[in-house]
Parts: C-alpha cells; structure tokens; sequence
C-alpha cells in the first residue's frame, strides 16, 4: 500500500439496516398533554398572583398619585419634591411596581413619567442624556429631534444631555409635572445621584 497513490475502501457485506425509529412509551408519550396541562394551570395561577400582586402595589400607587397632585396644588418653595419607597427586595416584584405606576401616571393628563436604572446611568452625563431620549420617545420621534438639530429658544445648539432640552420639551408639550423615577436606588453611585438631585434643583 506504501507504492499507491490511493486507496479506495471497500467495505464487505451490505449497508447497514436503517435503525427502526422508536416510538415513545410510557411517561414520554404523554409528555405533550402533560406540558399542555402544566401551561393552562400554571397561567392560571400566574393570573391569580398577579392580582394579588396589583392589590398589593395600588395602596402604595395610590399615595404616590396623591403625593404628586398635592404637589401640584401647593406653592413651590423652591425645593425639590421627592418620596422614597422601600419595597420588597425581589427584583421581579420591584419591576411588577413600576411598570404599574408607569401606566398609573401615562394615563394621567400632563404627566411625564421617565424610569431611570444604575446600568443606564454610570455617570452624570450618561444619566442624563437618557433622562432626556426618555422623555422625549415618550411623546415625539427622537431621531426626528436629533435629525434636526436640538436648539434652545435663543437658537443656540444644545448638547443631547442638557437640561435645557428637556425644560424645551417640557413647554413644547405643556407638560404639567415630570416624575422621575430610580430602580433599586442603592444601586446607583452615590455622587451621581447628588450631582443629579443637586441640577434638578
């Protein structure tokens, strides 16, 4: 085999028989109605926690809405209204609350709600830039903004995270009141909170 410039494999016999395809039995073939009941009981339990859940989160939202609208009815001061709330530590139901309180306040006339997370906001201008894109995606195109340039009312070309953009908006859509909100607030580094609580002002 050594002088050959090739060599060509033979094997003896016939092919192999095809294996016999093996039809599930026992617990196997019943596995699609089992996955099926599982699905239909486990939405109807998940149905159930999340009302639960809701009726637990609207007495908190309920203060909250009344917070702000005694905020509105009252003479500023010149401070800056906040509320703190300490809630359950599991992160799912810290995310059931907030999505709650956001279609609470979008239904509210004159309401701006913006949600804000410690991933988005890694520092003073990261936070923001997306305080801004979020408020302004909420009631316009961002891209269109962007596109055309944002500009104060003296006409001088403002930079994506100044505040002077979303005091702008905030005229442009006779916004009422803006609510800014932090998820898992002790998360975020300390110093980017005060600077932005510190500008806020």
């Amino acid at each position: 085999m050594d002088d050959q410039a090739a060599y060509a494999f033979a094997p003896e016999g016939n092919r192999p028989v095809k294996r016999r395809r093996v039809e599930p039995d026992g617990l196997q073939s019943s596995w699609p109605i089992r996955e099926r009941t599982f699905q239909k009981l486990w939405a109807d339990q998940r149905a159930r926690i999340d009302e639960v859940v809701k009726g637990a989160n609207s007495n908190t939202q309920d203060k909250v809405v009344q917070f702000l609208n005694d905020i509105l009815n009252s003479d500023s001061d010149g401070s800056l209204p906040c509320g703190f709330i300490l809630g359950d530590l599991d992160s799912t139901v810290h995310a059931s609350f907030f999505q709650q309180l956001d279609t609470t306040l979008g239904g509210l006339e004159g309401r701006l709600h913006i949600q804000l997370k410690a991933s988005e906001c890694l520092n003073l201008k990261a936070l923001l830039k997306s305080l801004i894109q979020k408020a302004i995606s909420t009631k316009g195109n961002l891209e269109d903004e962007l596109t055309n340039g944002i500009s104060s009312s003296n006409g001088r070309k403002l930079l994506d995270y100044d505040l002077q953009v979303l005091q702008d908006w905030v005229r442009k859509t006779r916004t009422t009141q803006v609510v800014v909100t932090f998820h898992n607030s002790e998360a975020f580094d300390g110093h980017v909170l005060a600077e932005a609580i510190e500008l806020f002002r």
